[in-house]
């Protein structure tokens, strides 16, 4: 998971088994599209549409192997809109919509993300 922080405009990796999050500003990470995963299934395979989300800046231990992550594998307007989305979202110069606040704070108040199986990220509490 991303976590795209507002106030802090800052971003945090998610993290794998051999690799730590680390944070990032937000226009320091790039985005685009990949035809490549490979699906394999019992009656062959086919290649699925992802996206790769790139740091364009990251921390020295990471010289030898960049970090990608893999997001998503829907089409591709899906992928372009959730970026720009998010991109807009972390933008501090453009108001959020009033809609946006009702949905943050039920969640808040609720205790849970918005998939309502897990509690409110703390690293989005004040």
């Amino acid at each position: 998971k991303f976590y795209f922080n507002r106030h802090t405009g800052l971003v945090k990796t998610p993290h794998t088994l051999f690799r730590k999050p680390f944070y990032l500003p937000y226009e320091d990470i790039v985005c685009f599209g990949a035809n490549e995963r490979n699906v394999g299934s019992a009656r062959g395979g086919s290649r699925v549409f992802v996206s790769l989300m790139v740091p364009l800046k990251y921390p020295k231990h990471y010289r030898l192997t960049k970090p990608t992550f893999y997001v998503g594998g829907f089409n591709r307007e899906w992928d372009s809109l959730q970026y720009a989305t998010a991109m807009t979202f972390m933008d501090t110069s453009i108001p959020l919509g009033t809609h946006l606040y009702q949905s943050i704070e039920h969640y808040f108040k609720i205790d849970k993300d918005i998939t309502e199986k897990h509690g409110f990220p703390e690293e989005l509490k004040p």
